[in-house]
């Protein structure tokens, strides 16, 4: 019996960020089987429609471009953890100065402060209170440029672009 083909995804941005893109490769150990594109919508969304998305329990992808939000829903099994989906660029909390659960004024982030909703949950916070208290890309007004996927089997939020981290060079020119 052969094995069970496997599936491999990439994700990028259109050319324009209105769509993320998937490309998905179905293999096996000796031979490409296929390749399929997919295109999920994005559309602007304000802070207020993505906490209503966020209790909907969907699995959604947003991406954030300076004050701008936008949104797709995507299947759960999608995992962008190792993705270059914003380009080359590393993800910035791995290298900023800042990553560090200190208060904001000792050189500190309130990204790496706040905690993961299914840690809340675990703690016995109703869900609303959950998601308000947790860590969301729409909390953080230095991120200029990343991207979170939530309610998906791994969920990420990807920094590739940081007003805090920016100054941190500058400074240290």
């Amino acid at each position: 019996m052969a094995p069970k083909p496997k599936k491999k995804y990439n994700f990028s941005l259109t050319d324009d960020f209105s769509n993320l893109r998937v490309t998905i490769t179905t293999y096996s150990e000796k031979d490409i089987l296929s390749v399929e594109k997919k295109d999920y919508a994005l559309r602007e969304i304000s802070e207020e429609e993505l906490l209503e998305v966020r209790l909907q329990k969907k699995a959604g992808f947003i991406l954030k471009i300076y004050d701008t939000f936008f949104y797709t829903q995507i299947p759960k099994n999608f995992n962008f953890l190792s993705s270059n989906i914003l380009g080359n660029s590393e993800h910035l909390c791995k290298i900023c100065p800042f990553c560090s659960p200190k208060p904001d004024c000792e050189g500190g982030c309130l990204k790496i402060r706040n905690v993961d909703f299914k840690e809340l949950r675990f703690l016995g916070y109703e869900k609303e209170i959950a998601i308000k208290l947790s860590e969301r890309i729409e909390k953080y007004d230095f991120i200029e440029l990343g991207c979170e996927s939530f309610h998906t089997n791994l969920e990420t939020l990807i920094v590739a672009s940081c007003s805090r981290y920016e100054q941190s060079r500058e400074k240290n020119s």
